[in-house]
């Protein structure tokens, strides 16, 4: 069983060049000095590349025109060679023998040194199976740091709904994929997410709802809902003592000083973005609330789509790749990325409206024309 971890990203991070060329050693003269801690290991070179590699600096703190490693380099790199503090330069991979359910642990001889001349480290684990799960996280052999532990790595790969597999299919169809960096692609991706759940919710009521509840001693007139992935309310039903009754809504300055709620005709208004009102107030009860949610953010690797959105994670690449080739300047390209992903957003909402719901405002009409049918279309 082979285990890629890719290695870690040079993108954004500080970076200088060396002076003069240099052979086989242990000095590295370098443009500028700042930015490097003793301790931390440097990578030559770009990640990829032939004969790029990986070192660690002493201990004392990197001073003067200089760069001095503990080891010796395995090849000689010409001037203006890029060099990198990546802090790291091993990866430890860890294995649960019972899936994702378990915890991993670190295997034997599983800790490798980062492979520089590749865009990933692999390790073979000869007595892995399809079963297990693994991870992986970054290791400093003379600091003894370490980073922390990856997403779980599956044998089969991440799935086609993946955060991870979709930020790849981005990169994929990119010529240039360095113009941009993975958080970015993680952060257009959730943008969609979050136009593709408010196209639903609009044509679907029951679409992407929570609940919650919200408990008020007597004479307290206000409470707030702290759900994280709140929205707006859908619905809110009174429970007390005297039973459960479904709550009005009004605004806030729809009612009266004179007028009277009671427990069987209680009402609800908004106070502010998350907290709620209620009259009468003078008796201790609880607000069940249906409320539409916000879908989560995919933040780690193996995060999938909503069930509803995975027939169009298309559109999610298509709009990541919109965005990239904008950034590129790249506009007329751009372009047909944004109306592809446009275009399955109109598909994903007529799929998404329920069928009894039609018309450009989609009313629903309940008078039957038959036994057998419960509605009729205008």
């Amino acid at each position: 069983m082979i285990i890629k971890q890719p290695n870690p990203s040079t993108q954004g991070l500080t970076k200088t060049y060396l002076s003069t060329t240099t052979s086989a050693g242990t000095a590295f003269p370098v443009k500028n000095i700042a930015g490097f801690s003793p301790s931390w290991a440097i990578q030559l070179g770009e990640t990829g590349e032939e004969q790029a590699e990986i070192l660690i600096l002493g201990t004392a703190t990197p001073s003067g025109t200089a760069l001095n490693t503990v080891g010796t380099s395995l090849f000689s790199h010409s001037t203006d060679t890029p060099v990198y503090p990546i802090k790291f330069d091993k990866v430890i991979f860890e294995v649960s023998t019972v899936g994702t359910s378990g915890t991993a642990a670190a295997l034997t001889n599983g800790t490798v040194s980062l492979q520089a001349d590749s865009i990933y480290t692999q390790f073979d684990d000869t007595s892995g199976s399809a079963s297990y799960a693994y991870k992986t996280k970054f290791f400093n052999s003379v600091s003894l740091q370490e980073s922390e532990e990856s997403d779980w790595i599956l044998p089969a790969g991440p799935s086609q709904y993946s955060l991870y597999k979709m930020r790849q299919r981005v990169r994929d169809k990119l010529f240039n994929s360095g113009v941009v960096e993975d958080y970015q692609i993680n952060d257009w991706i959730n943008e969609w997410k979050d136009e593709m759940t408010n196209t639903a919710i609009k044509v679907n009521k029951d679409y992407a709802c929570g609940t919650t509840q919200v408990v008020f001693n007597a004479n307290q007139e206000s409470g707030t809902i702290t759900n994280s992935d709140f929205k707006t309310i859908r619905r809110i039903w009174w429970v007390s003592g005297g039973g459960t009754y479904p709550m009005q809504r009004i605004d806030q300055i729809d009612y009266r000083p004179e007028e009277i709620f009671t427990e069987t005709r209680p009402a609800f208004y908004y106070q502010g973005d998350n907290t709620i009102g209620h009259r009468p107030f003078d008796v201790a009860g609880t607000c069940q609330i249906v409320y539409y949610k916000l879908n989560t953010n995919l933040e780690n690797d193996l995060d999938e789509l909503p069930v509803p959105m995975r027939g169009y994670s298309k559109s999610f690449v298509d709009y990541a790749l919109y965005n990239a080739l904008m950034k590129d300047k790249q506009e007329a390209n751009a372009d047909r990325y944004h109306t592809s992903a446009e275009t399955a957003k109109q598909n994903f909402l007529n799929e998404i409206t329920p069928r009894h719901e039609n018309s450009p405002e989609y009313v629903k009409t309940v008078d039957p024309i038959s036994d057998d049918e419960s509605y009729f279309y205008l």
